[in-house]
């Protein structure tokens, strides 16, 4: 069996700290191994052990990493961020995920989340009602998009 089918089998059990001794072994022997980086980071998350996932993510972006999870991980990052509290650096975060991965709907979503937190009420709004314009499939949307789009650009706009 292979050691990353080992992880997987561990994490589908639940059994989080087994899997992580056995990533951390793994990192003994490949310190720069993105994806070792990256899983860890992401049990960490899992647990709860938020201030455990930070290095574990910026590791893993520092390395090659592949696209999907270089994604997922920015998304990672900034989302801990986000839970701890350290809203600006999780919307600096963000911001670089999306430099990356302008199509990243997911992280758009998580950053509006945190231009909340910081304030920033009107600009969250603004993209989460263009986030909503772009993918919505709901046809009752749908066919109000370009009024969407429009309200979004300026909601305090009195006709």
């Amino acid at each position: 069996m292979s050691p990353t089918f080992t992880i997987e089998q561990l994490k589908k059990q639940g059994r989080y700290q087994e899997a992580s001794e056995l990533l951390q072994q793994m990192l003994q022997q490949a310190p720069e191994d993105a994806t070792l980086h990256y899983q860890l980071a992401c049990l960490y998350d899992v647990q709860g052990f938020e201030q455990q996932a930070i290095p574990c993510y910026l590791a893993a972006l520092q390395y090659e990493l592949p696209a999907q999870q270089r994604q997922e991980a920015w998304l990672g990052l900034g989302s801990t961020y986000r839970a701890l509290g350290d809203y600006q650096k999780s919307l600096t975060t963000f911001d670089a995920g999306l430099g990356e991965f302008p199509q990243a709907k997911e992280i758009t979503l998580f950053r509006a989340m945190t231009l909340y937190n910081l304030g920033e009420t009107k600009q969250a709004v603004a993209d989460l009602l263009l986030l909503l314009a772009e993918t919505s499939s709901h046809s009752a949307i749908s066919q109000y998009q370009r009024a969407i789009r429009q309200y979004a650009t300026d909601l305090d706009r009195i006709s």
